[in-house]
């Protein structure tokens, strides 16, 4: 894996210090003091805290209006858009990609400075690329302020970005979907992806009110677009290649989603080739606290979904790999079983290696789909993270 190099403007000289000294281990209390976390957790202590009234918190269920709720949430700590997916070359030749851009509020107001310089907002964007024939994980990552242009969202028309990685399009012609381009080039690669919904928005969890623990507040808003036909062209080592196939959305915000007890969490997106879909996760707890918090949702080939009984979502992990440069050991290879749906599911890493290690750490990276559900069989491709190892 070659490593990170920071895509940094002068601008973003302060939201860099932020990032390195505490992006995502740090919680402002009601004090307004720092409350510095174990580093144990790096991508769940992003998500720890209490806030007090500082943000708005998630405690009930609210209406989404598309297009506007694709755009930002700025009265919110935390909001992420997350673009994953798989696609393939003219030659079969397989790669996953992550695209990510994070929006952090430092606090809940815009400082009242006479300064075109100053913004509340910070963000940061990820990528990985997955090289499935040679294993190979490449990583790059932008961060700026929330000002003079350099990193924002809005809603209408539709765009996301950090520098020049941006994501932008318009509504689709079903209910919350979008149309964009993705656009974002490194020293080491380089990414031209168009993605088109082909099926409506899912609101996650309650209506869209997605519960991490259960206690309240602990809580996200939280839709997904499970099917993005995907076409374009991905540049690594100087070679350019067409890619299509399949991505995914999600997009979160949120001002406190894990309780003190949780030690990360294990998420799966997996697009099914019968043209359903997958949204599974679990939140695990401290040994003391007994059983993890558990969610899932399946998703019919004509759009419709269906919550799973989180009491019949089995996980259980079968390999585990051990980072060189991090020594943390991640299982890369899971079986799945939902019972309810007479499913059982392989889940395997297509390269065991995709493990980020910049700002934050975690596990990001492309899974093969086989498995059984009754006398059928079931083949799909999808996208694991993994936090807290």
């Amino acid at each position: 894996m070659l490593p990170a190099k920071k895509t940094i403007t002068i601008a973003a000289t302060a939201v860099l210090i932020i990032v390195l000294s505490g992006w995502l281990a740090n919680s402002p209390t009601d004090s307004g003091e720092i409350n510095q976390r174990s580093q144990s957790s790096p991508v769940g202590n992003m998500l720890e805290g209490d806030l007090g009234q500082q943000f708005e918190q998630v405690l009930k269920v609210r209406e989404f209006t598309f297009p506007k709720d694709h755009g930002p949430h700025p009265d919110f700590h935390t909001e992420w858009w997350y673009f994953t997916g798989n696609l393939s070359d003219t030659h079969n030749d397989r790669y996953g990609y992550q695209f990510t851009i994070f929006r952090r509020a430092l606090t809940r107001n815009q400082p009242q400075l006479d300064s075109d310089w100053a913004s509340n907002q910070a963000y940061l964007a990820h990528i990985g690329v997955t090289d499935v024939q040679t294993g190979e994980y490449l990583i790059d990552e932008a961060y700026s302020r929330g000002a003079l242009n350099l990193a924002g969202a809005r809603s209408q028309p539709f765009k996301v970005w950090v520098n020049n990685w941006v994501v932008q399009g318009s509504q689709g012609e079903c209910n919350g979907c979008l149309n964009v381009d993705i656009s974002a080039a490194s020293d080491y690669f380089s990414l031209g992806l168009k993605l088109n919904s082909l099926k409506p928005v899912v609101l996650q969890g309650e209506h869209g009110l997605s519960r991490k623990s259960n206690e309240p507040g602990n809580a996200s808003y939280y839709y997904s677009l499970t099917r993005l036909e995907t076409t374009g062209t991905l540049t690594t080592h100087g070679t350019t290649k067409q890619v299509s196939g399949a991505s995914w959305m999600d997009h979160e915000w949120f001002s406190s989603v894990l309780s003190n007890e949780a030690l990360g969490w294990d998420w799966f997106s997996l697009q099914l080739n019968d043209r359903r879909e997958l949204m599974l996760f679990q939140i695990r707890q401290r040994e003391s606290t007994g059983k993890s918090f558990k969610y899932g949702i399946l998703v019919g080939d004509e759009g419709n979904s269906r919550l799973l009984d989180a009491s019949q979502i089995e996980f259980t992990e079968q390999r585990r790999w051990k980072s060189a440069k991090t020594q943390a050991e991640y299982p890369v290879d899971w079986q799945i079983a939902i019972p309810e749906l007479g499913m059982t599911l392989s889940i395997d890493a297509l390269a065991d290696a995709q493990e980020r290690d910049d700002s934050f750490r975690y596990w990001e990276g492309a899974v093969s789909v086989r498995g059984t559900q009754g006398s059928n069989a079931v083949t799909g491709s999808g996208y694991l993270e993994m936090t807290g190892y």
